[in-house]
């Protein structure tokens, strides 16, 4: 990867990370990704239409158009919040939609207030904190009100900071459930590598194009780098297929959104795609990233 590419400059990111107490018993679904998208865009489409429009156009969360944003739900299996539990969700915007941040926290705190989900279980914003590449910084308190402001920041900036690393293994740990397509059909079985990569390099191109009106990698860099992902070996992974349901309004119908879960373990050459794997962790992976689906860490190690 060159650094240097102008491709890179241009991917434009902003990464807010919530901190949120509860101020009555708050019921919660086992995937808390559904219910914090669909309130959100109820909230963002009362105050704040135009932002709306831009971050939920057909409203039902499709990856078609790509949406230009990422939310990350609590990650715990809490089925209930008590009154005075804190928890944390993230929400990243990218490109144009970047403008919209000051409505996203206007949405988040008026959701507060009128309650979450069909209980309406009502909390408050604690604190904001915005991501730069250098670490997280809070840019809001509930004492003190905005101490700072959702700067954004480029893949390159981000890229930059990476210490450069040459792992022979990693460890891509699922977070959320991921959903992989494979000749247009939904992968439920470890994805080898090549098809990892793959679809990583999909998505990044589709942001890219949805940003900047160009490809973060041309058909030339493509092909060379999968052609070097065919040759890193899948070794024995622990991962399991997780069901969840949302019901769609708009479709009237309940629809299965389930993927995998766990982790999944590769060896082999794999320093070329270590910064695109690193740019997953903040972009997901797969379909269903509207609802925090997709999202993965890295580890690198000696497997």
């Amino acid at each position: 990867m060159n650094i240097d590419d102008p491709r890179l400059a241009g991917f434009s990111i902003a990464r807010f990370r919530f901190t949120l107490e509860a101020l009555s018993a708050m019921p919660m679904p086992d995937y808390k990704g559904s219910i914090f998208r669909g309130s959100l865009g109820m909230a963002l489409n009362r105050l704040f239409p135009p932002a709306y429009r831009e971050l939920f156009r057909d409203g039902d969360g499709n990856d078609d158009p790509i949406r230009p944003y990422v939310l990350l739900p609590p990650l715990d299996n809490e089925s209930s919040y008590p009154v005075e539990h804190t928890f944390e969700c993230g929400l990243t915007l990218f490109g144009a939609a970047i403008r919209h941040a000051l409505a996203c926290f206007g949405a988040m705190d008026y959701l507060g207030n009128i309650g979450l989900g069909k209980a309406r279980g009502r909390f408050r914003v604690l604190r904001i904190e915005v991501f730069r590449p250098e670490g997280w910084g809070e840019c809001f308190n509930r004492n003190e009100g905005f101490s700072g402001h959702p700067t954004p920041f480029s893949a390159r900036d981000f890229l930059e900071r990476l210490p450069d690393m040459r792992p022979d293994s990693i460890e891509l740990l699922l977070r959320t459930p991921l959903r992989l397509k494979s000749e247009n059909r939904l992968l439920g079985t470890a994805p080898g590598f090549g098809v990892l990569m793959s679809r990583l390099i999909g998505r990044l191109n589709l942001l890219s194009m949805a940003i900047q009106n160009t490809p973060l990698l041309n058909h030339e860099q493509k092909h060379s780098l999968l052609a070097l992902a065919e040759k890193i070996e899948t070794v024995e992974s622990d991962w399991h297929w997780e069901d969840w349901s949302r019901y769609s309004a708009r479709q009237r119908e309940w629809m299965k959104f389930g993927g995998l879960l766990g982790r999944l373990a590769y060896r082999g050459e794999l320093a070329p795609f270590f910064p695109y794997l690193k740019l997953a962790e903040i972009v997901h992976m797969g379909g269903r990233t509207p609802f925090g689906l997709g999202y993965v860490q890295v580890v690198p190690g000696n497997i």
